[in-house]
């Protein structure tokens, strides 16, 4: 593994690692392309309530869109898997 695939590797473990529960939670129906409203609905949680942990998320991950976040995890997912 080179130097920058380790760096990356630790990136993406550790920015996974910093997301409370159910911000992980909502990252991973992010991730399954479900909308604010289905989220809120899975989760049981106000609408309002998605908004704030999807905005703490981009926070997090250092992006501004839903599709920044989606290949921001499949570029460090593919990183770390390939370890």
């Amino acid at each position: 593994m080179t130097e920058r695939e380790q760096i990356a590797q630790i990136e993406y473990v550790a920015k996974f690692g910093k997301l409370s529960k159910r911000e992980n939670q909502v990252t991973k129906l992010l991730f399954e392309g479900k909308t604010g409203r289905m989220i809120a609905a899975e989760l049981h949680i106000s609408e309002n309530t998605v908004k704030y942990y999807i905005k703490n998320i981009y926070y997090k991950f250092n992006v501004q869109s839903r599709t920044e976040l989606i290949c921001s995890i499949l570029k460090g997912k593919n990183e770390f898997l390939s370890k």
